[in-house]
């Protein structure tokens, strides 16, 4: 064989390493290429402030971290008071496809690798290279039946956050 050969070889080779992984996740055929999903955090907290003109309430967690939250419904805020114990549910739409990149992801976006798949309720529990593991739920369940674990997603999430708060029993 002479060089050139060797070199055509060789390149060929690792084409050939590099995506064989892909090939791998998918189940009997392949992926889709992207489906709708949403993502819900609840949490539970004192209500620091409330400032009815920012529809907006400070909140402290268990642990004693404070966050602020601009409520998207103004309404919500005249069912709770400073001092009082509130229920907070935030909801953000996203369009999962599969990741084909070695990304860490942006604000916007997280890239994590399928670590179990609900098919009946359609939520998958995800884990970014960095960070927690979290749940996302698509619309869509039967766009699930071809996705294994260890298969890299990219979750990009839409900008607009809805989030309720209510008085906490």
């Amino acid at each position: 064989m002479n060089v050139n050969s060797l070199k055509v070889v060789k390149i060929c080779t690792a084409v050939l390493i590099s995506t064989i992984p892909f090939l791998s996740f998918a189940a009997d055929g392949p992926l889709p290429k992207s489906f709708e999903a949403s993502s819900t955090l609840q949490a539970e907290g004192i209500v620091e402030s409330i400032d009815l003109a920012k529809s907006a309430v400070t909140v402290t967690d268990s642990n004693g971290s404070e966050a602020s939250f601009v409520v998207t419904d103004s309404a919500d805020l005249g069912k709770i008071r400073q001092g009082g114990k509130v229920h907070i549910r935030m909801m953000r739409n996203a369009t999962v496809s599969f990741a084909h990149t070695q990304n860490t992801g942006s604000a916007q976006t997280v890239v994590a690798e399928v670590q179990d798949i609900d098919h009946q309720s359609g939520v998958l529990t995800l884990k970014p290279a960095h960070g927690p593991v979290f749940h996302i739920q698509t619309r869509e369940p039967e766009k699930l039946s071809k996705i294994v674990r260890g298969t890299p997603v990219e979750i990009n999430y839409a900008q607009q956050v809805n989030i309720a708060v209510s008085a906490a029993q």
